[in-house]
């Protein structure tokens, strides 16, 4: 396993950083976000959410069940969701996306829910 090491931020305002900074966001269950910068692996934060799974926000839809971030894996920047363990296996309904989204916007800037969630707009 190769060694992974991040610098972390608490995420208490809009980013000051630019328009499509890599950076990777990882939204609790609280809906607080904390910002790291790569390289960082899932087993990281994991370690310290023993309750919980990771998973991106790329592969979240609707009827889809959660795609599980391995623990050796290194992050892409993007966002990220802590679950529970207890949605592990049992697939999205529209209003469990609608709930994250709800609980990440809270936290985050308008900018970074539209390079998340435009995926999931219907045309």
């Amino acid at each position: 396993m190769g060694g992974c090491a991040s610098s972390q931020r608490n995420y208490k305002r809009k980013s000051g950083k630019r328009p499509g900074a890599k950076v990777i966001k990882v939204i609790h269950l609280d809906g607080r976000v904390k910002e790291f910068e790569p390289p960082i692996c899932a087993e990281q934060i994991l370690s310290c959410n023993p309750s919980c799974f990771l998973c991106s926000s790329d592969t979240m839809s609707i009827d889809a069940y959660p795609t599980n971030v391995p623990e050796p894996e290194e992050l892409r920047p993007g966002l990220y969701f802590l679950l529970s363990k207890a949605q592990e296996n049992k697939p999205f309904s529209l209003e469990d996306l609608c709930e994250l989204a709800v609980k990440a916007s809270s936290n985050l800037s308008i900018h970074d829910l539209q390079l998340s969630f435009r995926h999931y707009a219907v045309v």
